[in-house]
């Protein structure tokens, strides 16, 4: 899978500079024009495979620590959503539990990186995951009433950028791509009319419509200017913004309580690096997910919002109460929710690039590879430390039918937009064995 190495055209994370960023921090305006010209051409395959599909999206702690990554990755998939995609997010929210419990005077346990959960531990993690789910629930809802406005910076940060190009260089490019454009449009325009973005297909059909009669690059120096460009932009962004701010997708936070135990779980043993049975408290594993409340929250324009905790049903002579409340690792939760949904995506994002060969040396990364060869980084202690547990859960997917994992950054913009709607990507793709690259 060949990476997209944005920071060649000078933009930081994704070829669609932000509301912040001026023509004279690009070095090559007219290089990220066609990046984004690529990207356009792109998507509609992507759009297309993901609408109506799960992808289950799992928010790690060092992420939650990050107000600016959790609103990075939190407009990544309010987007997705209006895209068609259905995005289930889960989170941990290890550090912050661990603070919490330091200063209630109870040292968090681990063993080999799993949280050994006590009853008080178990008290203070339903609190503490329970704020979590509530205030990125509340943070995706703001974020989605915003997304209209936010589109709509982003087309004049494109305007600007196409200000910084000359007329000649412009009309070059968009000769170049335009028999591709053409050819791709009517696609295009079919999964956005499917996704429920009328006005947005509408605005691009008529530019495209203003430009399908060139036939030499020449031809556009009567008709078409960076003004005329700009004009037309500007009209695309108004559009899908119209489109966006009739559709409001809010965040719902799927809390466990005796009335609703969306994951069910059960009682489990941990096994050590060298054999051993050991019990870690109270933690579960996923058995089984409540579907029937999950498609309700779609239905009502909703993102379901999974904290990493489950119940479990005691046995009939517990006359006290039917259920136990259990800690899940919430890399394993999101494995686990992936495979039972038959999501056709698991995204982990993190606070590193991905899988790296050198963890020193960003240049290392793999953008692609597979379950064996992920083993054998294991083994080779390339991939290690708080790596290990995503890895293993990648692998667990995998195995239980999920086609493809992947590891992102949460620092990089657009990082969830890039790996799922376009070829390059924006981190490392986990497959099958037998699995190759698209």
């Amino acid at each position: 899978m060949p990476h997209l190495d944005v920071d060649d055209v000078g933009v930081v994370s994704t070829a669609i500079p932000d509301s912040t960023t001026s023509p004279s921090r690009v070095r090559d305006p007219v290089a990220t024009l066609k990046q984004i010209l690529t990207l356009l051409t792109e998507s509609q395959k992507w759009i297309r495979k993901f609408r109506g599909k799960y992808i289950v999206v799992k928010l790690g702690g060092s992420t939650l620590c990050d107000d600016a990554a959790v609103g990075n990755v939190l407009s990544d998939v309010a987007l997705i959503r209006v895209l068609g995609g259905k995005v289930v997010l889960v989170h941990g929210g290890s550090k912050d539990l661990s603070q919490k419990m330091r200063e209630e005077g109870h040292e968090p346990r681990f063993v080999e990186g799993r949280r050994y959960t006590d009853e008080k531990t178990l008290r203070i993690a339903k609190e503490v995951l329970g704020t979590i789910s509530k205030t990125l629930a509340t943070k995706l809802t703001e974020l989605c009433s915003e997304l209209p406005e936010h589109i709509v910076s982003q087309g004049r940060s494109l305007s600007r950028l196409l200000k910084g190009c000359s007329c000649e260089a412009l009309q070059q490019l968009i000769y170049d791509h335009l028999g591709k454009l053409t050819a791709e449009l009517p696609k295009l325009c079919e999964e956005l009319r499917a996704s429920g973005l009328e006005k947005t297909c509408h605005s691009l059909r008529q530019v495209f419509d203003s430009l399908k009669t060139v036939e030499k690059p020449n031809q556009l120096n009567q008709s078409v200017s960076v003004e005329f460009l700009v004009r037309q932009v500007d009209k695309i962004g108004a559009a899908f913004a119209r489109d966006v701010s009739e559709r409001r997708h809010v965040g719902v936070p799927l809390l466990p309580s005796r009335d609703r135990l969306f994951l069910r779980t059960e009682r489990m043993m941990f096994t050590t690096a060298d054999g051993r049975q050991t019990d870690l408290g109270f933690v579960g594993r996923v058995v089984g997910v409540d579907e029937t409340t999950m498609k309700e929250v779609f239905l009502r324009g909703g993102l379901p919002v999974i904290p990493s905790l489950g119940y479990t049903t005691l046995p009939r002579r517990n006359v006290r109460r039917r259920y136990q409340l259990l800690n899940v690792n919430a890399d394993t939760a999101a494995a686990n929710i992936a495979a039972l949904l038959h999501a056709e995506k698991l995204v982990f994002v993190t606070d590193v690039p991905g899988i790296l060969e050198d963890r020193h040396a960003p240049e290392s990364l793999y953008t692609h590879i597979t379950a064996s060869a992920c083993r054998e980084l294991v083994r080779r202690k390339v991939i290690a430390s708080g790596m290990v547990p995503k890895v293993d859960a990648a692998l667990e997917a995998l195995n239980s039918g999920v086609p493809k994992v992947h590891i992102v950054d949460c620092r990089s913009r657009h990082c969830l937009l890039l790996e799922i709607y376009s070829n390059g990507g924006a981190g490392t793709e986990i497959v099958k064995d037998e699995e190759g690259a698209d």
